[in-house]
């Protein structure tokens, strides 16, 4: 069956397939937030958010998420590309760390002043 003419579908659905209104969703995340000891503040645009940067995370490339995401602009997925490389660049210095290049074979890293540690 195609998706398109499968009718109206909504990702929170009532028992009689019926959508249910903002408020209700907010209510129902708030609920399961709290349920689950959630101190961060948690709303319905939070999902979106998270799954635009968990796909950006795994390599789907932007036009991609344009489209998914419905953004008119590739520019507006310029957030989520950023939180992308911030995790690229904080696992490339956790790897370096543990890097047993020739800075090993003379001694700590942490004995040049040119390089954090």
């Amino acid at each position: 069956m195609d998706i398109a003419s499968a009718g109206p579908c909504f990702l929170f659905e009532s028992n009689r397939l019926r959508p249910y209104s903002t408020r209700r969703v907010r209510q129902i995340i708030h609920q399961y937030a709290a349920a689950a000891e959630i101190e961060k503040r948690v709303y319905p645009h939070l999902f979106r958010h998270q799954i635009i940067t968990f796909l950006t995370r795994k390599g789907i490339i932007s036009p991609k998420l344009q489209l998914l995401s419905g953004h008119a602009e590739e520019k507006s997925l310029a957030i989520y590309r950023d939180l992308a490389l911030a995790d690229v660049s904080d696992e490339y210095e956790q790897a370096m760390r543990s890097f047993p290049g020739p800075l090993m074979l003379i001694g700590s890293y942490r004995s040049f002043p040119c390089v954090a540690p």
